[in-house]
């Protein structure tokens, strides 16, 4: 039986979660078509259907891809659908007919409950789509609360999957030259956005923390500087995973949050994660055991003193130990919840 995987931007932790479910419907005998947009990285690294032409525009393009995912639906006729997240509700009316259609089995993973900005698009015509899904998922109850509350209906929760596809990436070293001397902090992600609170890492480089080095990797990082390194752009998953396994610590001051992918490539790389207890990530994170949650709101000098108990390396590998077999636990449940999901 087919799956008929949809990914509408094709890049980012939505996109990994896609190629998640991917490998794992390949693992159980499925035979998995993913429709993304052309040009990114989850279309480069999956065979499937891809959408045509980025070159008309954002909404036309985006149109573009729920018609070839309504195009892949009626000629394959899949057991079932899954449709990561929502862009644009009112363009995605054309896959959601075809699902109707074929009588597949549509399961909706909805990664946030708020859209984040503008540039997101818009819910109207959202909770139709909710309510009409045969199963809706959520990577936590903090989002799965607040979509049921909001859409009236039950959601399931699962936990968010192991970053398979970037996981096969090898390599070791940092993607910086010369390289960072001593501890590193990471911090990384579409750092232009204000929630990301990037600020928090660019004053502790300032501030100056003994025994560690700050590193910056997305876009709208800030420059360098004293004891920060920076990239600002998209890199490739390998450089990501590269970075990530020769950090000691993975920085994520968020403002807000409905779940973190960074949480868990960090958490599977054996680097110790430092967090703001924000949404769920409490749910992610066992404070002290799994990782370190810090107050919203802290101050820097907070977030200075939890590195600097960090620089005790035997402190960090009870952590890191802890954090791995906790993660490959919830990636076991992702898993076992996702097959029995599918027809």
């Amino acid at each position: 039986m087919s799956v008929v995987l949809v990914d509408w931007l094709g890049r980012g932790g939505i996109a990994q979660c896609t190629e998640a479910w991917a490998i794992e419907c390949q693992r159980a005998g499925q035979d998995p078509i993913v429709v993304t947009r052309p040009g990114r990285p989850l279309a480069a690294s999956r065979e499937g259907t891809e959408a045509a032409g980025g070159e008309v525009g954002r909404l036309r393009s985006h149109a573009r891809v729920a018609s070839s995912a309504a195009a892949a639906i009626r000629a394959e006729h899949p057991s079932a659908v899954v449709v990561q997240n929502y862009v644009v509700p009112a363009l995605e009316r054309p896959l959601y007919r075809a699902i109707t259609e074929v009588g597949a089995k549509l399961i909706l993973v909805i990664h946030d409950h708020q859209l984040h900005s503008i540039s997101s698009g818009t819910r109207l015509g959202l909770r139709k789509i909710v309510r009409a899904a045969d199963v809706v998922l959520a990577h936590t109850e903090f989002v799965g609360r607040e979509l049921a509350r909001w859409a009236g209906r039950r959601v399931e929760v699962v936990p968010h999957p192991l970053q398979l596809g970037m996981l096969g990436h090898e390599g070791e070293g940092w993607p910086f030259d010369p390289p960072p001397v001593g501890s590193t902090a990471l911090h990384l992600g579409i750092l232009r956005r204000r929630y990301k609170g990037s600020g928090v890492v660019v004053s502790l480089a300032a501030r100056g923390v003994a025994d560690w080095e700050f590193a910056l990797i997305g876009v709208g990082a800030a420059p360098p500087g004293p004891h920060l390194y920076s990239y600002d752009g998209f890199v490739s998953d390998a450089t990501i995973v590269r970075a990530v396994r020769a950090s000691e610590a993975v920085l994520l001051p968020y403002g807000r949050a409905s779940q973190s992918g960074a949480v868990v490539l960090a958490q599977a790389l054996g680097s110790v994660v430092v967090a703001s207890g924000v949404g769920g990530i409490p749910e992610q994170i066992e404070d002290e055991k799994t990782g370190v949650l810090i107050e919203p709101g802290a101050t820097v000098a907070d977030w200075a003193s939890v590195l600097e108990r960090l620089s005790d390396g035997e402190e960090r590998k009870r952590i890191t130990e802890a954090a791995h077999a906790a993660v490959m636990n919830q990636h076991e449940r992702f898993r076992s919840a996702m097959l029995e999901l599918l027809p």
